[in-house]
């Protein structure tokens, strides 16, 4: 019998980033503009996840801790509650992810961020899944940044 992949392998050439997600993940939208692709599952209707994926182009000279200062701002945001922060390298470059809560149109929502500095780019991964969900997704958005790849083309 023939066994089917869990996982898929998805790659925008907007974002340069290469990520794994369960196969139940769909493409919802990519922006050149932006520099954004978004991926959902559409299978769990309104209770499913969000994968957005984001490379930020910073201006020649910016500091090596961009990638900090930006996961710094999202924390002052109101509302936002830590409930993890690591500091790692996706793909050799350094990173840092954090877990948290917040309250976004009436609904409480875990946000898995990972943010990333290659060179003058911050790569953003962002996870969204409804609090109630979070058992079943935090580890899809910890797999996502796992297997992320930063490709960088002159």
């Amino acid at each position: 019998m023939r066994q089917y992949p869990d996982l898929i392998h998805w790659f925008s050439w907007y974002t340069r980033v290469s990520i794994e997600l369960p196969i139940q993940f769909e493409e919802e939208s990519e922006d050149a503009q932006t520099a954004t692709a978004v991926y959902a599952d559409r299978q769990n209707g309104d209770d499913g996840a969000k994968m957005t994926v984001r490379a930020i182009g910073l201006p020649v000279g910016s500091g090596s801790d961009a990638y900090r200062e930006l996961a710094r701002e999202v924390l002052a945001l109101a509302g936002h509650r830590v409930m993890t922060t690591k500091v790692e390298e996706i793909d050799g470059w350094p990173a840092i992810t954090q877990v948290l809560q917040a309250r976004i149109d009436d609904q409480e929502i875990v946000r898995h961020e990972t943010y990333a500095q290659a060179e003058n780019v911050v790569f953003a991964l962002i996870g969204v899944a409804p609090i109630s969900r979070r058992e079943q997704y935090l580890p899809v958005f910890d797999r996502a940044a796992d297997t992320a790849r930063l490709v960088l083309i002159p």
